[in-house]
């Protein structure tokens, strides 16, 4: 017997097309880019978006109301919240470089997601919380892949009083907005630049508060005369005047001793500055150098906070061509569409002291908890040959600029995304990929017990000679 073909056969094939994202061949890469979030039609909705039905979606906790716009808990309308939501998605759309990677490394649409979003939106009821259903429908989603992520009053707060200079104006600009304040409750003294003292000053004057920040870094023997240890919970700016002065005194306690573990699995990141600096600098004899290459979309957003960089001199941003991925082995084809300029940087560390505090073999232990400035301290290592590293990929790797901030329109809610497609000389994806180790956990064992034992068994990985100023990528 044939099969009967109808028309609602049609319309539900053409539905499915409309609302997929496509996977594209075994490798794990789309054939295409992420589709697009269409407009909207008369009726307010999406091509491909369920119509708001008398009772809501089965796996949704919401429920519809009567009235047509009812007001929100915060005072704004559903039409004003939808607009914040179309306004969020144009934005990452013109200016977030992520989308393909996001798809690729989690299996997350970004243009379903936002589909879905407003479709809960539309059917929500008159008491749902605008913050809460991002999260659900969107943010927990990404979880932070490329730093997108919606930032809290605590967060705010710490930001801004590193924003005041002349350079980070478009963040203050886009923080201190109308809305943002109000739902924040911002007041004018929080935006008000405040004296702080010099890290030496601060340490020295105020040994209370080097007690105090010690509970950022922690230092043991693991075996007297020959295994030392450290672990770095965060690269905090606030606590590197403390923390570099226990961690310089840790280093002439151990100078003679064979292995130093440092263990920074967990650390979400912070200051770029502090692992180079705090780490690194005291522990080596001759400069070493790192390469990053830096990828922007040219969105209106994006150039905004670029804008007083490059003024600065601070990047140097070139127009993207194809001759810049020749030396990028595997960084991916479907990721070059919409790439409109780059950063090519050669940084170096110096050492800060005449001579190495710590002469012996140095270990890292990684995991894919390792975000921002963590990730990029592990980029470091591995380019440059400091220490081995043992554990897990990271979450992310060489992204080196602050993330860009966007203040939704009506509610005032702010939004963090990396503008920076980061990568090292692999050309890899830096939230995708991560780094990878060079030695993985040993089965049933943690990076600290495969370290150990990696010592035990006298197993050394022989990292790559330090990058030169000379060499191909510089």
């Amino acid at each position: 017997m044939k099969a009967k073909f109808t028309w609602k056969m049609l319309f539900i094939l053409v539905l499915v097309l409309l609302t997929s994202c496509s996977r594209g061949s075994d490798s794990g890469t789309p054939d295409s880019p992420v589709a697009e979030y269409p407009p909207a039609t008369e009726s307010g909705t999406y091509p491909g978006t369920p119509e708001p039905q008398e009772t809501p979606k089965p796996e949704t906790i919401l429920t519809p109301v009567p009235t047509p716009n009812p007001i929100f808990h915060s005072g704004n309308t559903r039409a004003q919240y939808i607009e914040d939501l179309d306004y969020l998605y144009e934005i990452l759309k013109a200016n977030f470089p992520h989308i393909n990677a996001l798809y690729r490394a989690r299996g997350v649409c970004l243009h379903e997601l936002f589909a879905n979003a407003r479709y809960t939106l539309e059917a929500a009821h008159h008491h749902s919380n605008f913050i809460r259903i991002l999260h659900e429908e969107i943010f927990d989603q990404v979880n932070r892949f490329g730093h997108m992520d919606i930032l809290d009053s605590n967060r705010v707060r710490s930001l801004i009083p590193f924003r005041l200079t002349s350079e980070f104006a478009p963040f203050i600009e886009v923080m201190g907005n109308p809305a943002s304040r109000a739902f924040y409750s911002l007041t004018d003294a929080d935006f008000e630049p405040h004296v702080q003292e010099e890290p030496a000053q601060n340490h020295a004057q105020n040994p209370d508060a080097v007690q105090h920040q010690q509970g950022n870094v922690e230092t043991k023997i693991i075996e007297q005369g020959r295994i030392a240890y450290v672990r770095i919970h965060q690269m905090s700016a606030r606590s590197m005047a403390g923390d570099y002065l226990q961690l310089i005194q840790f280093y002439e306690s151990i100078a003679s001793y064979e292995h130093l573990i440092v263990d920074i699995r967990g650390n979400p990141g912070g200051d770029s500055r502090f692992f180079p600096d705090l780490v690194i600098a005291p522990n080596i004899n001759q400069t070493l150098y790192t390469n990053l290459f830096m990828f922007f979309m040219a969105g209106e957003h994006n150039m905004r906070f670029l804008k007083p960089l490059i003024e600065l001199g601070w990047l140097q941003v070139d127009p993207v061509h194809p001759g810049v991925f020749e030396e990028l082995p595997h960084f991916s084809p479907q990721d070059i569409q919409g790439l409109d300029y780059y950063v090519r940087i050669v940084d170096q560390i110096n050492p800060s002291r005449d001579k190495a505090m710590f002469g012996g073999k140095i270990w890292l232990l990684i995991d894919g908890r390792n975000f921002s400035a963590s990730g990029d301290a592990v980029e470091i290592v591995k380019q440059t040959g400091f220490a081995t590293l043992v554990g897990e990929p990271t979450g992310s790797s060489g992204t080196g600029i602050n993330p860009t901030i966007v203040a939704l329109p009506n509610s005032g809610i702010l939004i963090q995304y990396s503008s920076a497609y980061g990568t090292g000389f692999t050309g890899r994806n830096g939230y995708e990929y991560g780094t990878q180790p060079h030695m993985f956990n040993f089965e049933g064992m943690c990076a600290l017990e495969t370290t150990l034992a990696l010592i035990e068994r006298g197993e050394y990985y022989e990292a790559m000679a330090p990058i030169s100023i000379a060499g191909p990528y510089a």
